[in-house]
């Protein structure tokens, strides 16, 4: 799971160390990442997306950290499961902050 790559660090990464996690196959990266991202996010597109919005092993950021290694790996090049990956992530993205948006407007204070 990429995920117990980079979170077991559990400190900053800057320089040699944050490109040395970037390197390696584009390929089998994906696969794993795509394995990871099935596990953690909800399968009801409805669902509250509430608990990816956390730190930790699950949480958006770590998505992200994996979205940007990925994409290192990839290059300058296409990678249409990369991609994919970018339009998914944006869409939960989108729904996670709907789902923390208050049901109904609720009128200020004065």
């Amino acid at each position: 799971m990429p995920s117990d790559v980079w979170y077991s660090q559990k400190r900053a990464m800057k320089g040699k160390e944050w490109k040395a996690l970037s390197t390696g196959s584009a390929a089998t990266f994906g696969v794993l990442w795509w394995a990871w991202w099935t596990n953690i996010k909800s399968q009801d597109p409805a669902s509250d997306w509430k608990h990816l919005c956390k730190a930790g092993p699950t949480g958006i950021f770590l998505v992200l950290v994996g979205l940007v290694w990925w994409k290192m790996m990839v290059g300058v090049g296409e990678d249409s499961s990369w991609s994919t990956a970018v339009l998914e992530v944006r869409d939960v993205l989108k729904r996670a902050h709907q789902s923390l948006l208050p049901s109904s407007p609720q009128k200020k204070c004065k």
